[in-house]
């Protein structure tokens, strides 16, 4: 039960994160970058088979090995 509850929970955040993500995209007072990492943390405790297919993605690659600091960080 509790993992469920806690599975609940970060699902949750993640999906709260991205659409203020979204919104910070189209408003340029707020920034949209912390938004999506922590939505993709969030993703990281709440699936990690998710987390992976996510890591494996072009975008992810590309930022890997443009700033491996972030990457390795975030991955």
């Amino acid at each position: 039960m509790t993992f469920i509850i806690t599975r609940l929970f970060w699902l949750t955040s993640a999906f709260f994160n991205i659409v203020l993500g979204i919104i910070g995209l189209a408003l340029p007072v707020m920034p949209a970058s912390p938004f999506f990492i922590l939505a993709l943390i969030s993703v990281k405790k709440a699936s990690p088979e998710t987390h992976q297919r996510i890591i494996r993605t072009r975008p992810f690659v590309w930022l890997q090995g443009k700033f491996p600091i972030v990457g390795k960080w975030l991955g």
